[in-house]
């Protein structure tokens, strides 16, 4: 389980993926930003952690990864709705990354990539707003069902 503040990192890494689609390690983070989705376990910059574990990782262009930050307040990711969509859309993205579908990745990012923050920003709810606003275009681009 992840803590609000994580919600940033996340939103600040899948910005960094957008903008360096075709990046090696680039599946490779997602893959871990999803185990941690996927734990049990709370502790703080797990996001950062897990970003900093991986071998090879370009330290310059993930640096915020490598500087854990203390937080005097805690807020958990209590919703199991919330972690089912931002898994669902994170394994989508890693399946696109492996496939070297980088047009279809950058697309799904560009709709995508705000969306822990907007949960962050409003008290852990994605405003209805955010679909039509956010995900109409990858829908009718690439997955109506989307």
């Amino acid at each position: 389980m992840i803590f609000k503040n994580d919600l940033y990192d996340i939103g600040f890494a899948l910005s960094i993926i957008r903008n360096t689609i075709s990046e090696k390690n680039n599946s490779i983070i997602v893959s871990k930003i999803i185990s941690v989705l996927e734990s049990e376990k709370t502790d703080d910059n797990q996001i950062r952690k897990a970003i900093s574990s991986i071998e090879g990782i370009n330290n310059e262009l993930w640096n915020f990864a490598f500087h854990n930050n203390v937080y005097v307040v805690h807020q958990l990711v209590k919703n199991i709705s919330l972690y089912s969509l931002l898994i669902k859309v994170m394994k989508d993205l890693e399946s696109q990354l492996l496939n070297e579908e980088y047009e279809k990745a950058y697309d799904l990012l560009d709709c995508f990539h705000c969306l822990p923050t907007i949960i962050a920003d409003n008290n852990l709810i994605i405003p209805k707003s955010f679909w039509n606003t956010n995900v109409r275009i990858y829908r009718e681009k690439w997955d109506s069902n989307f």
